[in-house]
């Protein structure tokens, strides 16, 4: 019998980060902490690594009161790449508290645009309440996912770009510079 593949493969990596003692954290805004580097789940060199930036108690004065998250392509990153990726809050029981699960789907990654995420992703008086079942002992659970990761592979353009070539075009020369030919 000649091999059969079936059906379609959806490559998913899932990161998660626990923040020991979460409660006694800065709770001034515009502090944060980073979690440690992961990879994309892609053995290639171009791919960067990342990292999550939390802000405790939000990145700018207007989202004070709420937790801030970003994910981040390290710094060393030449290429350029998109991607989907989600953030998540696990409970004690690491399974994940599906209102707190916030999607950025088809986001670039570049040199110049080297993060994306939220910031108001939740309450900080949500997060802290005592019914709340996000913090387990004093412990926070970040989950990432990343999906869907493709390199944008761009091609070397010639010395004359197809808009110099237009108004080359416009001004006459490129007929002057045919007419010599």
């Amino acid at each position: 019998m000649d091999e059969m593949r079936v059906g379609t493969l959806d490559v998913e990596c899932c990161y998660t980060w626990k923040i020991m003692n979460f409660s006694t954290l800065t709770s001034e805004p515009f502090d944060f902490i980073i979690s440690p580097n992961f990879t994309g789940g892609v053995e290639d060199k171009r791919i960067p690594s990342f990292f999550i930036e939390l802000y405790p108690n939000g990145n700018t004065e207007s989202e004070k009161g709420w937790l801030s998250l970003y994910l981040y392509a390290s710094e060393d990153n030449d290429m350029e790449f998109r991607m989907s990726f989600c953030f998540s809050l696990l409970n004690h029981n690491d399974v994940e508290v599906s209102s707190t699960r916030k999607i950025a789907k088809r986001t670039v990654f570049n040199k110049q645009a080297n993060s994306c995420g939220f910031d108001a992703f939740i309450s900080h008086n949500t997060l802290m309440a005592p019914e709340s079942e996000l913090l387990s002992g004093r412990t926070l659970k970040v989950r990432c996912k990343l999906w869907g990761l493709v390199l944008i592979i761009k091609e070397e353009t010639s010395k004359v770009s197809h808009s110099d070539f237009s108004k080359l075009c416009l001004q006459g020369l490129w007929q002057q510079y045919l007419d010599q030919q």
